[in-house]
């Protein structure tokens, strides 16, 4: 599956820190967590690791997502089905 041309880790990244300072006299730290974890996911901040195809020997770079670390940086297990609930 190709990943989308625009998601909405780029809007967060590029209007994040503006979209903040316009609306510092309501929003919580919470929000602004979970702005910088959608903003690092699947970046370098976060780390990675090297694919390589076992038929091609193409090497990529896969970046870490934020689902896999939480929003605390911690390892998160997510049981099956959980996110369909």
């Amino acid at each position: 599956m190709n990943r989308p041309h625009l998601e909405v880790a780029d809007i967060v990244r590029a209007q994040g820190d503006q979209f903040i300072a316009n609306n510092r006299s309501w929003i919580h730290w919470v929000h602004q967590k979970v702005l910088r974890a959608i903003a690092h996911c699947r970046t370098a901040v976060l780390g990675g690791h090297l694919h390589q195809c076992p038929s091609c020997g193409h090497r990529a770079i896969v970046f870490h997502s934020c689902l896999r670390t939480g929003l605390g940086g911690r390892r998160l297990t997510i049981k099956p089905g959980a996110l369909l609930r």
